[in-house]
This record gives C-alpha cells, sequence and structure tokens, in this order.
C-alpha cells in the first residue's frame, strides 16, 4: 500500500477554510482519486511537550501501489492540487510512502 502525505506547515497569519477543505476539496479528491481507498484528514494540535503543532493539517491519502497514485495524479492531480487554493494560501509538502506495518499489526517490543 502507498501513501500520499499532505502536509500543511503551520505559520503566522496564514488561512485555513476547514469548512471548504472537508465539504469541497476532499468530496473532489475522493471523486477523482478513483484508486484511493481511505482518506484521513488530522488537525494538528500541539507537539507532544506542548508547543505549538508543527503543521495546520495532515492528510493521508491510500493507494494500493505506486502505479495507482500515479495514474490518478496523472488524469487529475493538475485539478485536484489546484483547488487547494480555495482552501488555504499554505504551500503543502507532500511525501509519497510505502507502508511496511500494516494497521492492526502490534509490535513485539
Amino acid at each position: 500500500m502507498i501513501v500520499l502525505s499532505v502536509l500543511y506547515p503551520k505559520s503566522a497569519g496564514s488561512r485555513f477554510d476547514y469548512e471548504y477543505y472537508l465539504t469541497k476539496h476532499m468530496p473532489l479528491a475522493a471523486a477523482r482519486f478513483s484508486s484511493m481507498t481511505k482518506s484521513t484528514v488530522m488537525r494538528g494540535v500541539s507537539a507532544p511537550d506542548g508547543s505549538a503543532a508543527a503543521y495546520e493539517v495532515i492528510t493521508l491519502l491510500e493507494f494500493p501501489s505506486a502505479e495507482a497514485l500515479a495514474a490518478d495524479m496523472a488524469a487529475h492531480g493538475a485539478e485536484v492540487t489546484g483547488d487547494v487554493a480555495n482552501a488555504t494560501d499554505i504551500q503543502p509538502v507532500l511525501q509519497i510512502s510505502e507502508v511496511v506495518e500494516p494497521q492492526g499489526n502490534s509490535l513485539d517490543l
């Protein structure tokens, strides 16, 4: 499984419209990225020491393979990424990761 992480760093004076992001942008992503199997949107609350969170929002988009993500991005990536500006003026940081410990498995510590 492949995860596209979309991280929106916190910065003073930045704008993030949660209502638009959750009710317009994420449904657009779900409609256009037909191979996406799951999405998770997380709002930054704080760092472990209680200081400010490093990220306003972290969104995780799951795909069955790197090829599936690449195909969806080739077909609709420009439209979906272009829509981000309607929700925020924060430039997101993107990372593609491979899941090596599937959800539900426990580590033997």
